[in-house]
């Protein structure tokens, strides 16, 4: 009695324990929509890092690896600047001439990032995206915002129907160039989602994953700088990871920021084996200007040991929401990448929707799997143990029939035997 006690309380257990772990997969999924759910492999208990939020997501399947503070309302500073280059890249060709503005330079604030040129240059638009992206110049994001919208007004407008578009909703841009204003706001994974979507576009990550760039155009340097026309004007990537300075072997794009008000920010797109891994870091403390990197380098060294290409089911998915039809100066375009989006939805759809079955055993950590492994061989254990205890009882019931037959064929035996002892001797 008592081995069959201890076996229906450890039925009992591993049902338990099984049935949990369905039951998480299950949630996990169907909570895609929430980034913070009890069942996430992983949340800001897991990593102590510097900046006050950050999101590691995977740019193949739109999953969140890690996160931290997600969507708490924060300064962009020039991460901006990537939704002012994916408007450029959306609807102008990299051979369209854009010309500086006095408008466009005077807003800036001297030692603010520019690229220091004069009311009249002239620059093709993959010279401007690259002093945009690797030099953080904000005289040219003006001036790209004039050259499409008109005016940076009409054109923080367009980028706020864009972030619209997009899903973004803790997301609101006063201006192209990510300087401290009234009304900025965005979030890690808002900014994350901006990313992705900028990702798509392979200009993008060349122009951000080059550590230097020679401007082929003729620049007019001011009055006070001491170079000539005559000199090469080379932009450097400010991303210490692209420059070389803070090297880190996975990374191979990024763009930087900083303003007083946001403090340190950072996107860095990083690819190991078959991953391929965007990493945001908001508001971290410019103590050291490493701490970024460094916060950076953790998180991405985490997710790629962690993780594998199918990880993360129980985070929601990004970029989920296409981007429809915008109107630029009265002209209809589309916004999106007609063959990126699709593939995006079809990955979107096939995570979505997979099978209950498919969400149980794939899209989780190694841990997981070995726990996996860990029930399912007691399982097997608890099984043949029981097999085994049914065996030995039949036989025991076969047994203790077979004896109960024989003793009453004995009792009979000797019930009939006093009978014939009453009988009287016959004499022969």
């Amino acid at each position: 009695m008592k081995k069959f006690l201890i076996l229906f309380f450890s039925v009992i257990l591993c049902s338990s324990m099984l049935f949990s772990g369905v039951c998480l997969a299950d949630e996990s999924s169907d909570t895609a929509e929430s980034i913070q759910t009890d069942s996430d492999p992983s949340s800001s208990e897991d990593i102590s890092i510097h900046g006050g939020a950050a999101v590691v997501t995977d740019l193949t399947t739109g999953k969140v690896l890690y996160f931290k503070n997600p969507d708490e309302p924060l300064y962009p500073a020039s991460l901006t600047k990537i939704m002012t280059a994916l408007i450029a890249l959306d609807n102008t060709s990299m051979d369209e001439i854009v010309t500086v503005n006095q408008s466009a330079i005077d807003p800036i604030e001297s030692g603010s990032m520019r690229m220091g040129v004069v009311a009249g240059q002239e620059l093709t638009m993959e010279e401007a995206l690259y002093a945009l992206l690797i030099s953080s110049a904000n005289d040219i994001a003006n001036a790209i915002a004039e050259h499409i919208s008109g005016s940076v007004e009409a054109f923080t407008e367009l980028m706020n129907q864009y972030a619209q578009n997009l899903g973004c909703t803790q997301t609101h841009f006063s201006n192209p160039t990510g300087l401290d204003a009234d009304g900025v706001s965005t979030s890690a994974a808002d900014m994350a989602v901006i990313c992705m979507k900028a990702a798509q576009n392979d200009q993008f990550l060349k122009i951000c994953g080059a550590s230097s760039y020679t401007v082929s155009s003729k620049i007019t340097p001011y009055a006070t700088d001491p170079r000539s026309e005559d000199d090469p004007y080379i932009l450097y990537n400010q991303h210490l990871m692209i420059s070389g300075d803070f090297p880190y072997e996975y990374a191979y794009a990024g763009k930087t920021g900083y303003t007083n008000l946001a403090q340190m920010t950072l996107a860095t797109y990083a690819r190991k084996d078959d991953m391929n891994l965007l990493c945001v870091i908001l508001n971290c403390p410019y103590d050291s200007e490493t701490y970024a990197y460094e916060d950076t380098q953790t998180l991405l060294d985490y997710c790629f040991e962690n993780f594998d290409s199918l990880s993360a089911l129980s985070s929601r998915i990004l970029l989920q929401k296409d981007q429809t039809t915008l109107t630029i100066n009265g002209d209809t375009s589309d916004a999106s990448d007609a063959a990126a989006d699709s593939n995006v939805s079809e990955t979107s759809a096939d995570t979505s929707s997979s099978s209950p079955l498919a969400r149980l055993f794939f899209g989780h950590t190694w841990r997981d799997y070995a726990l996996a492994a860990a029930i399912l061989i007691a399982g097997v254990l608890l099984l043949i143990l029981i097999i085994r205890q049914i065996i030995i009882y039949i036989k025991r019931r076969r047994r203790r029939k077979k004896y109960e037959q024989l003793k009453k064929a004995r009792l009979e035996r000797e019930h009939a035997r006093p009978e014939q002892d009453d009988d009287p001797p016959q004499n022969t």
